[in-house]
């Protein structure tokens, strides 16, 4: 045999020609011939040649032939010198995982599938009992002494080199270390910031020494010629963490703490609590490159108030909004330098940001209001009403903001106001002309109109709305015990963590002190509808470690099938809650509701679909029913019983027995059938 030098040849299992040849009764000088051509010889646990049993062909008819079958391997060897191994033929580890032989077995359409051979890994206690009707002497010698003479006979090699081997590319620690170095030059100017360097060299001197610049080289030169071609690249998982891939061009993720740049004068700062926006009017004359970071800050700080992040939110606002620009003139011009700055209102003013002033002062003042909450305090409502007064905010009204002022802040807004247009009439009146500082009495008219406008929408829309809204009566325990859980909650959106706080056992207590005592049907509905929202909306305070007392309290706030529907309309405005919403639209009548759901949700869970289907169903609409099941099967990502069982049994009413039997062998064919149920529920009755 060509290449014979090396390897050592073995007889193998039944399948093997000298198990063949003796099966079939060749002559003995064939057999001889193949016994010399193999360096040992093999026999198997009776087990594994079971099956020959089971074939009606097979000259093998009982368990003693399969034995005499081994003994006769065994003086074949003794008699030509070959050595006799006794091997397991290992197609699987454990005598469990033959499932997945069976599988594979089934899938080549082999009819004894289901009667798996025990092909697994035998000890050698077991292997010693599988042989000993070879004696003990005989046994331990196929079993032990020749299989560790053969291992004995075997080299130490390895399949794979055991260094990394990497690929080669020349100077690729060079080119990296330039790519990197280049771009930061370009992002941060000649004069690097000292937290750059010392990220870029501790990654760069691991990534050499190590060996892994050339992998790095080659994402580099595939991310970049995709990128050259038109194609899209993103990235995902740890690229995101390596400042050298950043700077490489192979992720887009910066990682390095946030931080401000400008691109044009190299400006940096990593103050992460974003105090350098203190100094943004100092070394930044030139709006056209301001405003676009503004712009992202805006947008940032409307996100973090929906998410609730009002301190945040506020901190961030009463900054940037508050920056007025210096345009600074060229030595030369002879043009008119304007010293007025230029504000936020005036960038809005010329279409430089995305949101409008109106968008922008309201989150503002939004933040101030949510940020102190309920504050009875002049100077809070000088501070409001200084802000609500600016040039950003003159299109903003008091009842824009609704219920979130309180009233007896309005009382002092109005206190306020009327007593400024006091101040500003008497003011005027010291004029002794129109002419006489025209500039002054321009200011102090506009401040008085604006003044008369605030004063006259606190008495027109904001008391209405007062006298609208649902006032708590002075005996509401729920109202008054709902406050100072937000007392506790809002306490709690200040701590770092919030395992473990006492704040969290004093809602918990206060929520079933209101459970033991009931009587939740004598509070006003607007209050408990009211409270309802606030809970839903902040998702049950899951975040703040409160999840179970409130959800339990709000479950006892909806008492009659009015209410109920009312709560599921909440929960289906929230958003986060759709199925829960769903399930008391079905409870509680409003089946219409109920179907939109399911309608709108057919995706990788076959609930919704089988619900759909019976809705269908029962509104006499089968065919839509049977176009929802076969768009459950394909897209359906769990189990599939239901909907076959749906489609078998409509195929065998409609009598279409050709589309009864293509689904059904499709179910035998998919994995998360239980065929075992579908056959039982279209055979009964």
């Amino acid at each position: 045999v060509k290449h014979r030098e090396g390897l050592i040849v073995g007889s193998a299992c039944e399948a093997g020609e000298l198990y063949q040849a003796l099966v079939r009764s060749a002559p003995e000088e064939e057999i001889a011939r193949l016994v010399n051509f193999y360096d040992y010889l093999e026999i198997q646990p009776l087990g594994n040649n079971e099956f020959m049993l089971r074939d009606e062909k097979s000259t093998v008819k009982s368990l003693e032939d399969l034995k005499e079958l081994n003994r006769r391997i065994i003086r074949m060897g003794d008699a030509l010198g070959k050595p006799v191994c006794a091997t397991c033929d290992v197609h699987f580890l454990n005598p469990e995982d033959e499932v997945y032989r069976r599988i594979l077995m089934a899938g080549q359409n082999f009819s004894d599938a289901d009667r798996q051979a025990p092909l697994y890994l035998r000890t050698t206690e077991e292997m010693l009992k599988e042989f000993e009707y070879l004696g003990p002497d005989k046994a331990e010698e196929v079993v032990i002494t020749n299989t560790r003479r053969i291992a004995d006979m075997c080299d130490r090699i390895a399949p794979v080199r055991p260094d990394k081997c990497p690929p080669v590319i020349a100077d690729s620690d060079e080119t990296l270390r330039k790519i990197c170095y280049d771009r930061a030059y370009e992002m941060y100017g000649e004069n690097l910031p000292e937290v750059v360097v010392e990220r870029l060299e501790r990654e760069l001197n691991s990534i050499i020494s190590n060996g892994f610049a050339v992998m790095y080289i080659i994402a580099q030169k595939l991310v970049w010629k995709s990128v050259e071609d038109g194609y899209l690249v993103g990235s995902r998982g740890s690229v995101g963490s390596s400042f050298v891939a950043f700077l490489a061009g192979i992720t887009e993720v910066n990682s390095l703490s946030p931080h401000y740049r400008c691109p044009h004068c190299f400006y940096y700062d990593f103050d992460s609590e974003g105090r350098y926006m203190d100094d943004l009017k100092i070394w930044h004359n030139d709006p056209q490159v301001a405003f676009p970071f503004l712009d992202r800050a805006f947008k940032g700080c409307h996100e973090l108030l929906r998410l609730g992040e009002y301190k945040s939110a506020r901190t961030i606002l009463d900054k940037i909004c508050r920056l007025g620009f210096q345009v600074a003139e060229a030595e030369d011009t002879e043009d008119f330098v304007d010293d007025s700055p230029y504000t936020i209102a005036d960038a809005e003013a010329e279409q430089k940001l995305s949101m409008g002033k109106r968008e922008i002062g309201y989150d503002w003042l939004q933040a101030l209001l949510m940020e102190r909450g309920d504050a009875v305090e002049m100077g809070f409502a000088r501070e409001f009403l200084a802000i609500l007064q600016s040039k950003l905010c003159q299109e903003l009204n008091l009842s824009d903001f609704g219920g979130l002022i309180s009233a007896s802040l309005l009382d002092c807004m109005e206190g306020i106001l009327q007593a400024e247009i006091v101040e500003i009439d008497a003011s005027l009146a010291e004029f002794s002309s129109e002419t006489q500082y025209w500039q002054e009495r321009h200011l102090l008219e506009g401040k008085r109109a604006r003044d008369r406008h605030l004063l006259l929408d606190i008495h027109k829309k904001c008391k209405k709305q007062e006298k609208e809204a649902p006032h708590p009566t002075p005996d509401s325990l729920l109202d008054a015990s709902w406050k100072e859980i937000r007392e506790l909650l809002r306490t709690l959106s200040y701590e770092r963590f919030i395992d473990d706080q006492l704040e969290i056992d004093e809602v918990w207590e206060i929520c079933q002190d209101l459970i033991r005592r009931g009587r939740f049907e004598e509070e006003d509905w607007r209050i408990r509808k009211k409270i309802l929202r606030e809970m839903v909306s902040h998702s049950y305070y899951h975040d703040y470690g409160c999840y179970d007392p409130v959800k339990e309290l709000a479950d006892k706030l909806y008492i009659t099938d009015a209410e109920t529907l009312e709560f599921a309309e909440l929960l289906d405005e929230c958003g986060s809650y759709p199925r829960e919403a769903a399930d008391l639209y079905r409870q509680y009548g409003r089946r219409d509701k109920y179907v939109q759901y399911l309608e709108m949700h057919l995706e990788r869970s076959s609930r919704e679909y089988v619900e759909l289907i019976q809705c269908y169903c029962e509104d006499g609409m089968e065919d839509e029913a049977r176009k929802v099941a076969e768009q459950g099967l394909k897209q359906c990502g769990d189990d599939l019983t239901e909907l076959f069982i749906f489609l078998l049994k409509d195929a065998k009413a409609c009598k279409e027995k050709e589309r009864y039997q293509k689904i059904y062998a499709s179910a035998t064919r998919r994995k998360k059938v239980d065929i075992a149920k579908v056959n039982q529920a279209v055979t009964d009755p």
